[in-house]
């Protein structure tokens, strides 16, 4: 990890703190050079004050307790909250909703690009700004650290390089133990700067913060603590599946008394917060809509948070292969997001009524997409390049059907694994990789 020093001014005092770059700095950078503010979401913990502060030569931070008297004294003033040298951090815009508005208004005055980065750990309610900010401010999701950021994959099986159809080499360096305890630590920025005894100190404490204040704070209603760590369990007891709301709320009503508006009221709340993530479903034209399933398929957006909310350990998961294979799904899932992202693409997935499911499709900004699998080890390959194989054989009939509008196939095929002793490309054309090499 190539750290270095930034330093920044908090309520009036100077921090100090060794940054380890994540990817998405460069996306920041390039997007400040067109648009005059970029909006850096994501969920609490996932570093990025600490990234927006590294990019910007001001700073106010809107959350802090102690300055909230001198900023509601802003609002006789709001232009105060603008003032400073620019690009301009304004961390936690939430707290005063009305700086949406204004920098966008900031925006069509000045005309220039690079004036602002917003943070923000929550979206703001409906009908709290008078504009979408289309064409001023640009967003961008952030997530915890994936591998590459934490320097424990080499990025020699990157994805640019399959796209292009080139070789991969590369020898893994993680066992399966070791990855079970990086499940557990999760991708938490503080986890590398204060490690802990406890792997899951950090996802226990992300939980805890989601249910005792967090979604409260995003819907402004007064959710129980209770119900949403039931909710949470929920979704952690179905990691990397398609269960159905309606599942969802039964398993919930085992302990607690929970109405399906009421369960949506949280569920919003844990969208807000990017504590769940929604991996949309891709609906080529090689099936009927009617023979789609739609439906997202939900992730968390670190898997020590699912971890903690099920009360799992590192050896708990060893000792169940088969539980800790969905889990090792969000956790290649997380990692691929952090490097679509890079790359400009979109993560999705794909699930038909026929029961060909893909874990992850990758689709990039030239119309190339490429199908990802994921499998704990070399003995599940076979089953991985079964299905990726399939979805082939679907394009093939599809595409004698319709000789006058083919599908392209996918640019490639991938099956990314936890104790594949190397990566390359298969004589299949399949490529298999570790996570512990992946990259972008």
């Amino acid at each position: 990890m190539n750290k270095r020093i930034i330093r920044y001014i908090d309520s009036g005092r100077e921090v100090t703190v060794n940054y380890i770059p994540r990817l998405i700095d460069k996306q920041i950078a390039n997007e400040l050079e067109s648009f005059s503010a970029v909006l850096l979401r994501g969920p609490k913990w996932c570093g990025k004050t600490t990234t927006a502060a590294s990019l910007t030569k001001s700073w106010i931070f809107l959350s802090r307790k102690a300055m909230k008297e001198t900023y509601d004294g802003y609002l006789v003033r709001p232009q105060l909250f603008l003032e400073g040298a620019k690009p301009r951090l304004l961390d936690e815009w939430q707290t005063y909703s009305i700086l949406w508005d204004l920098v966008k208004d900031e925006s069509d005055i000045v005309n220039k690009p690079g004036l602002f980065i917003l943070t923000g750990s929550y979206s703001p309610k409906p009908g709290e700004t008078n504009h979408t900010g289309s064409m001023r401010i640009q967003r961008l999701s952030m997530t915890t650290m994936s591998l590459y950021e934490k320097g424990l994959s080499s990025g020699e099986a990157s994805l640019s390089a399959m796209l292009r159809g080139e070789e991969i080499r590369g020898k893994n360096s993680l066992s399966f133990e070791q990855i079970t305890d990086l499940m557990v630590e999760g991708g938490f920025p503080a986890a590398l700067e204060r490690p802990s005894k406890d792997k899951n100190a950090f996802g226990k404490a992300a939980l805890n913060s989601i249910c005792e204040t967090d979604i409260q704070e995003a819907t402004g209603k007064r959710l129980r603590p209770q119900v949403t760590r039931a909710i949470l369990r929920s979704f952690a007891r179905t990691i990397s599946q398609y269960p159905a709301n309606s599942t969802i709320i039964e398993d919930i009503r085992q302990s607690e008394a929970l109405s399906e508006p009421t369960f949506y009221e949280y569920y919003d709340g844990l969208l807000r917060l990017s504590a769940i993530e929604e991996i949309e479903a891709w609906s080529p034209a090689i099936r009927s809509r009617d023979n789609l399933r739609m439906a997202p398929k939900r992730e968390f957006s670190d898997v020590s948070v699912a971890i903690a909310a099920l009360g799992l350990s590192a050896d708990d998961l060893n000792k169940d292969p088969h539980t800790r294979g969905y889990f090792f799904e969000n956790f290649v899932g997380h990692d691929l997001f952090v490097y679509t992202n890079y790359l400009g693409a979109k993560l999705g997935q794909y699930h038909d009524g026929e029961g060909l499911e893909i874990d992850f499709t990758l689709h990039f900004p030239n119309g190339d997409y490429g199908l990802v699998e994921v499998k704990q080890g070399e003995s599940e390959l076979p089953s991985a390049f079964k299905t990726l194989n399939s979805f082939d054989a679907l394009i093939d009939s599809y595409n004698r059907k319709h000789p006058n509008s083919p599908m392209r196939k996918p640019a490639f095929k991938l099956v990314v694994t936890g104790d594949s002793p190397y990566a390359l490309k298969r004589e299949n054309g399949i490529y298999v990789a570790p996570i512990s090499l992946l990259g972008f």
